[in-house]
């Protein structure tokens, strides 16, 4: 943070918002899933206090945003409060599916999803506010994706794809 800032690429105010005074390596740990029919878990890296966690800065940013696109699902009580709003009577056959999610942040391809967001970006000119410069964005959209490191037991790891390790 402090060499984006000396490059004058985020404010100081910015830097400090997001500059981490005691870092930490992120921590494995396993979140049962007991609403599932069948029993499972899901793997969890605590990220809070470690390098990406600038995720809560881009959260600010793009909230707004995804609360406003048309295919937004909260939850699932959220898509139930939508559908009560819909009158079925008439469709003549109507399917109901349903799917989960598995792997969804580890299959992202890197490159091009940095792209995407920084498209969106200068599309929507979600960048409005002077703390930080495009090349910032996507220097910190680099840590985000780059920095997954985390520790399991004494050993660190980095995460390179669904359930593959460095």
């Amino acid at each position: 943070m402090d060499d984006l800032h000396n490059k004058e690429l985020i404010s100081k105010e910015l830097k400090n918002s997001l500059s981490v005074s005691n870092p930490r390596c992120g921590k494995f740990r396993i979140l049962l899933k007991l609403h599932k029919l069948i029993f499972s878990e899901r793997p969890i890296i605590n990220c809070i206090g470690t390098p990406i966690s600038i995720c809560l800065f881009y959260f600010s940013i793009f909230q707004l945003f995804i609360i406003l696109t048309e295919s937004f699902l909260q939850d699932s009580q959220h898509l139930l409060q939508i559908l009560d709003n819909i009158d079925f009577s008439q469709y003549e056959k109507i399917f109901q599916y349903s799917g989960d999610f598995e792997f969804l942040y580890t299959n992202i391809e890197r490159e091009f999803a940095i792209d995407l967001i920084l498209e969106f970006v200068r599309e929507k000119k979600a960048l409005g506010f002077r703390h930080v410069s495009f090349e910032a964005l996507k220097i910190l959209l680099e840590i985000v994706f780059d920095k997954n490191i985390f520790r399991f037991k004494s050993h660190f790891y980095k995460q390179k794809k669904a359930w593959l390790w460095e």
